[in-house]
């Protein structure tokens, strides 16, 4: 190796820098560096009068509000200048009464609650200074240090809520939030405002130091994400803040035909989706003839339009349901909407051409028809093709100047949110296969995906108990999936296999009825096959890929034999 000689002035630094190349150049073997990741912390604090002695008090939480017991944090009482307070007499623990130790910069030792509570009480404190408060950090949990201003008058208030709101209901007229001052003075204004800084209410403190607000959700905005913060009306004092939803139930609106219609035909069925903040936006409306899917639509602007055909029925009218799925967290479905729809049969005269065509084609294939020999019909499970789904699995609403993806995962048929999906965006081109993005969905079954698009990028949808999805990735907007478990799909092929083995069976036949077929007819290979569907499928354990591939691998070593004669090929 040849080192260059670097410019005067720099050598130490040139030096050292080739030094370190070189290592790592030589370096046989590089092990993966260890992170570790850690959690931030906050402190609250306030000075208090009790009689001739003050009180300092506080709370040690983590970044999610909960609090830290156990833990070990400094106090340094300050002058308005900054200078530490001498000629103090030593400050005792509340709880204990012991003496606090003092370190030499003059700190005081203390330690938090089960609460994650601290509490010293000290001499007689000037009527205004800093509070110093420090937490040196622990194992999972960084260090904080915080400076607060002390006024006796006017002392710094320890605000949390009770309990902290979560959801807002914006169907109900009034929405309650209850704060609870620290220092369990009454008397005490304290505000409440959104995200807007609006501010949404005022409440004093009762004699245990509990506010509680009552505010009109006609002043809140409408369904979606946002904040409350609640805090004292001294500018000098800090609030807390709570993230919350606000839902509001979505009710769908429409009008069954005044005439009868023709199902064979299809009906276009426009449905009004409405809360009572006006028009939904985002979602899906599915209609369905008794548990089959006849279609679904997209919402926009609060309507949405359903194109439905089906078989006509024997009676006269049919009930058509209309469920809503929402597609944000501050849309809740609401009672499914039954319509009762007159139907009829479509003109017997709309079917004579059709007849007469069927008629000629039949007596040109007789003039030249001969029975072909007659040939055995396979009946390996393997030749059993998936069935299509009947419910709508994929459905995309690309919108205009997006440049994200915003995903729903249900299960296709209890339409329940699906945690812990993979979602993999896969790009293949002719240099291979390689992961673009990777993401799961959450409790809610929602995900998220940033990026650019390109056509030759595919999604990926992967669960543990359902079957996974490909498809080409849509361009940018919403994107709704509703997995099909293993479970049922397997029972899909079995019924496809059952049906076509035993047609005059007057139910769905079972896999027990098709491993007695199968007996009957010296196919034990396909007989344990069918056995084996009935103990994974009825089973009380899950069905997952390796279930699934276990039936796959028996149904493939099936395909290679004759039917019935047992021997491989």
């Amino acid at each position: 190796m040849i080192l260059l000689a670097p410019p005067p002035g720099r050598s130490a630094q040139a030096l050292a820098a080739a030094l370190a190349s070189a290592a790592t150049l030589w370096t046989p073997k590089v092990e993966a560096v260890k992170v570790l990741v850690k959690g931030s912390t906050a402190i609250d604090g306030q000075v208090q009068m009790d009689g001739a002695v003050q009180v300092v008090r506080g709370r040690l939480r983590d970044d999610l509000g909960d609090p830290i017991p156990g833990a070990r944090l400094n106090v340094l009482l300050l002058q308005d200048d900054g200078q530490v307070l001498k000629g103090l007499p030593t400050p005792r623990s509340c709880s204990s009464g012991a003496q606090l130790p003092q370190g030499s910069d003059g700190a005081y030792g203390v330690e938090t609650n089960t609460q994650g509570m601290f509490c010293l009480r000290t001499g007689e404190l000037p009527r205004q200074g800093l509070l110093r408060l420090r937490f040196v950090g622990q194992p999972g949990l960084t260090g904080t240090s915080v400076d607060l201003p002390f006024h006796v008058e006017r002392p710094h208030a320890l605000l949390s809520w009770d309990p902290k709101p979560e959801e807002i209901d914006l169907d109900a007229p009034l929405a309650h939030f209850a704060v609870s001052l620290g220092n369990g003075s009454g008397g005490v204004l304290l505000e409440l405002l959104d995200e807007r800084g609006k501010v949404l209410a005022i409440a004093s403190t009762d004699e245990r130091g509990r506010a509680l607000f009552e505010v009109a959700t006609t002043q809140l905005a409408g369904p979606g994400m946002g904040e409350l913060t609640a805090r004292t009306r001294h500018p000098e004092t800090s609030g807390i803040k709570a993230r919350v939803v606000r839902s509001a139930r979505v009710v769908l609106v429409a009008s069954p035909p005044r005439e009868a219609i023709v199902p064979n035909d299809g009906h276009r069925f426009e449905i009004g989706v409405e809360t009572l903040r006006g028009a939904a936006e985002g979602g899906v409306v599915e209609v369905r003839l008794g548990s089959e899917i006849l279609g679904a639509g997209t919402v926009h602007g609060g309507r949405t339009s359903l194109a439905v055909a089906f078989d006509v029925p024997s009676e006269g009218a049919v009930d058509l349901t209309f469920r809503y799925l929402p597609a944000s967290p501050g849309l809740r479905a609401g009672e499914p909407l039954v319509l009762r729809v007159p139907v009829k049969p479509p003109s017997p005269l709309r079917k004579a051409p059709l007849l007469l065509a069927g008629l000629l084609l039949v007596s040109w294939l007789a003039r030249g028809w001969k029975r072909p020999p007659r040939t055995e019909r396979s009946t390996s499970p393997l030749r059993t093709t998936h069935p299509t789904v009947t419910l709508p699995e994929w459905t995309t609403e690309p919108e205009v100047g997006a440049t994200s993806w915003q995903g729903l995962v249900l299960d296709a048929h209890e339409h329940r949110p699906l945690p812990g999906v993979q979602i993999r965006v896969l790009s293949r081109d002719f240099y291979g296969e390689r992961e673009v993005q990777q993401t799961t969905t959450n409790e809610r079954g929602r995900f998220h995906l940033d990026g650019a698009w390109a056509p030759t990028l595919t999604l990926q949808v992967t669960a543990p108990w359902h079957v996974p999805v490909e498809r080409p990735l849509p361009k940018p907007g919403r994107i709704f999936l509703g997995l099909v478990s293993r479970r049922r799909a397997l029972l899909e092929r079995v019924a496809l296999v059952a049906r076509r083995l035993l047609p005059e069976h007057p139910q769905e036949p079972t896999p027990e009825q098709l491993a007695r077929y199968y007996e009957h007819h010296a196919r034990p290979g396909e007989a344990c096959w069918a056995r084996a569907v009935e103990a994974i499928v009825f089973g009380r354990d899950p069905v997952g890929a390796r279930e699934e591939a276990q039936l796959s691998a028996m149904e493939a070593d099936l395909s290679r034999r004759a039917p019935g004669d047992g021997v491989r090929r």
